[in-house]
């Protein structure tokens, strides 16, 4: 078969094939670009293999002594994997050689997709074997291969399928099935091809296979003679089908493609044969077309890409607030290293209760590793957190203190995370306080205990006189009473309150707090119902410091400028139970009046003058943290009342 292929063609072989013959010393595969680029130029598929094979043996031949002069090579390997390239290549050599054309064809458009898909799926498979989601060019040329083979297979079961039509429709014409020697027989196959696009010749043979009439696109005219002459098996395989056969087996010269129809009488005989061809060209043509339709598509698509990614990565930079993606990654990460470096502990959640960030600190409080507690739901790395509270009132809350974490002291901010007008999520700060709680407690004590020994000073100076005056009256039996009486006094108000509570810090403040009012005239009662087991249950000691020092000193100075013929008495109750915390505070002073009452917790507001009003503020904000309650009752010349409540429930579950 002569194959003519013009120069242009043959440059573009050249480029091609030298391409491919780089990609195949470099990676492997380059068949996958020459064996398409050969069928393009119009090669058949038999002489494409082979001249494939042999191009492809040339440049292996370069590459193989390059690297076995680099030392590269493995020679006792490569001379046993030599012996069984060659047994396989030469076995597959004989069986190409053993197929149709026809068959080649299609072997090479179903192969060459999958062989593609293989040997790029293989170099871009992932570490765990499954992709990444990232869209790369190896995946990209992926894509594109394999649309336009299945494209190109398209096309091509497309042109075969009206060919054999068109080889059909002129075997049922009756101008030829009459008698296909007549004159206008030739007429007929000339209008015939040029008015269907899908056909470039037309061909009649007699029942025996010798031709009579023909008509190319060419020459709008046919030679006879460039027909050649169908053998006598070729002739009984097509009459023995009932449908058109496609077959490049006895084509003309330049055709490659052709379709075969048999023409029949009225009773089924069979009086001769049509043929319909394609020239290469017309291959060439739907090619170029899939071709530059794909180039069409990818250009609109390029478009609307870039279109797309513009606008896509405006909106990825002004989320990032005006960073580059990967000025923002350094950025977060610096922020990430500088949080997980803090002391104090964070956790955040979003707007379904979800763990979104912890950092080092608040999975070491809370016990828990930060791998374990990321996207899990609040409730079941910290089942008492009452962070999703948050979420509901977005609300910010301050100083929680957190006693259902036992084995250290934390105090917790909570604060909502909003965003376009909806609260999205919570972020906690854990502060441990446990040494700063416990040098607090240590310190406190001490001042109280500070406080009640310049009491005791105080007094017993006072107290010393007394001695010192009945003594030098004579009056010996008298004073030695008067000592014991102090002695047994002193000891049974200190023991007295030390059996009801049991928290040595609040003791050592009610104590300071006696004497301090046996100074000011006035009588301390404390209930003798009051209980305080020091364990912390409701309020930690230094919150009911807080609470109690601040109203016994608002108290005193209720009854400071109270006349002396006044009863002067401010009595303490601290009550426990199974569910809750009771602290009230009484005095017999003047009362609040009934418009100051609404005021009376306000930071800086006081009816004592300037600098003060900050006590009853601080006992609010500590009985807030906790969830309790306060009340005040006030009665102008009777007293007033201020009466705490802390349920069980609201401090546990914090």
């Amino acid at each position: 078969m002569g194959i003519t292929i013009s120069p242009w063609m043959m440059a573009f072989l050249m480029l091609m094939t030298g391409f491919a013959g780089f990609v195949d010393s470099a990676a492997g595969g380059g068949g996958l670009i020459s064996l398409p680029a050969y069928l393009f130029a119009g090669l058949p598929p038999h002489y494409t293999y082979a001249t494939n094979k042999f191009s492809a043996a040339c440049g292996t031949t370069f590459a193989t002594a390059n690297f076995f002069k680099s030392g590269a090579i493995n020679v006792k390997v490569g001379v046993l994997a030599a012996i069984g390239s060659f047994a396989g290549s030469a076995l597959g050599a004989h069986i190409v050689l053993l197929l149709s054309d026809e068959m080649l064809r299609t072997m090479m458009f179903i192969i060459l997709p999958v062989a593609a898909v293989i040997i790029l799926w293989q170099r871009n498979l992932p570490d765990e074997n499954r992709d990444d989601g990232t869209l790369d060019l190896k995946k990209i040329l992926l894509a594109l291969a394999i649309g336009l083979g299945i494209g190109l297979y398209q096309e091509v079961r497309t042109r075969d399928q009206l060919l054999s039509n068109a080889a059909q429709m002129a075997a049922d014409a009756p101008l030829l099935t009459e008698d296909i020697r007549a004159d206008n027989a030739q007429q007929y196959l000339a209008r015939t091809v040029q008015r269907v696009s899908e056909v470039d010749m037309l061909g009649v043979y007699d029942i025996k296979g010798k031709p009579t009439v023909f008509c190319d696109l060419v020459s709008g005219a046919g030679d006879v003679s460039l027909l050649p002459e169908l053998k006598a098996d070729t002739v009984s395989r097509l009459c023995s089908e009932e449908k058109p056969v496609l077959s490049n087996d006895e084509m003309p010269d330049g055709a490659d493609r052709c379709a075969y129809a048999v023409m029949r009488d009225e009773n089924g005989q069979a009086t001769g044969i049509v043929m319909a061809g394609l020239y290469l060209r017309s291959y060439h043509r739907t090619v170029l077309r899939v071709l530059l339709s794909y180039l069409l598509i990818m250009l609109f698509a390029l478009g609307i890409g870039s279109l797309l990614s513009v606008r896509f990565s405006e909106r990825v930079k002004r989320e990032l607030l005006g960073y580059e993606p990967d000025a923002f990654r350094q950025l977060f990460l610096q922020r990430m290293d500088i949080l997980d470096a803090l002391d104090e502990g964070l956790m955040a959640i979003d707007e379904h209760s979800m763990i979104t960030y912890m950092n080092r600190a608040a999975a070491d409080i809370l016990k828990i590793k930060v791998k374990d507690a990321i996207g899990q739901p609040l409730k079941s790395v910290y089942p008492r957190s009452t962070m999703a509270r948050v979420l509901q009132t977005g609300k910010s809350e301050y100083n929680i203190g957190l006693e259902s974490i036992k084995h250290v002291s934390v105090i917790s901010d909570r604060m909502p995370l909003w965003r376009d007008g909806r609260v999205e999520g919570v972020i906690a700060i854990f502060r441990n306080r446990t040494e700063v709680t416990r040098l607090a407690q240590d310190l406190t004590g001490v001042q109280h205990i500070v406080g009640a020994l310049r009491a005791y000073t105080h007094e017993f100076t006072n107290k010393l006189h007394v001695i010192l005056g009945l003594l030098q009256l004579g009056e010996d039996k008298q004073a030695e009473e008067y000592v014991l009486h102090l002695t047994q006094t002193r000891a049974h108000s200190i023991g007295y309150i030390s059996e009801r509570i049991r928290e040595p810090s609040v003791a050592a403040l009610l104590i300071g707090k006696v004497y301090r009012a046996a100074e000011l005239g006035i009588r301390f009662v404390l209930d003798p119902a009051s209980e305080l087991h020091g364990d912390g249950r409701y309020l930690p000691a230094s919150s009911l410091i807080t609470i109690l020092g601040n109203l016994i000193e608002n108290a005193f100075d209720a009854l400071r400028n109270a006349p002396e013929t006044a009863q002067k008495e401010v009595t303490v109750s601290i009550r426990e139970g199974e569910h809750g915390m009771l602290i009230s505070v009484d005095d017999s002073g003047a009362g609040i009046a009934a418009d100051k009452l609404d005021r009376i917790f306000e930071r800086g507001f006081s009816t004592k003058g300037e600098g003060r009003g900050t006590g009853l503020s601080l006992v609010k904000e500590t009985v807030d943290a906790f969830h309790g309650t306060i009340r005040v009752e006030s009665e102008p010349g009777i007293g007033s009342s201020f009466i705490i409540t802390v349920a069980e429930s609201a401090n546990r579950q914090q």
